[in-house]
């Protein structure tokens, strides 16, 4: 049986900029992977898909250590936005899926997990 993806450790696979306002947007390099990735990405004039971030999101980004679960993230959402991000376990982990399936986010995985806990 698979693993509760609330047990899930998210990490950041993008850079990411700092605006006005303490707002934040996600650089995502357009070729990630591949011969586009290593032959035409660095030859762009905008290399970057720019992806903004609500306050949730902002939140969610900055609690995204490789460290805490997707539990915890939903956890310290609910601290600060209260009901305003109920139901808050199945909204945090949409919005993380949707950071990993645009390559934004990769997860720990189990082993490595473990050998950092026993390090």
């Amino acid at each position: 049986m698979g693993e509760n993806y609330l047990d899930r450790v998210p990490k950041r696979n993008v850079d990411f900029e700092e605006g006005e306002g303490g707002r934040l947007v996600l650089l995502r390099p357009k070729f990630m992977t591949g011969p586009l990735a290593r032959w035409l990405q660095p030859r762009l004039p905008k290399k970057h898909f720019r992806v903004k971030l609500d306050d949730i999101g902002i939140t969610v980004w900055r609690s995204i250590d490789g460290a805490r679960t997707v539990g915890d993230i939903a956890e310290i959402l609910f601290a600060e936005f209260g009901e305003r991000v109920e139901p808050r376990h199945e909204r945090c982990a949409k919005f993380i899926h949707s950071l990993d399936k645009g390559a934004m986010i990769t997860f720990v995985d189990r082993e490595e997990r473990v050998q950092g806990e026993g390090a």
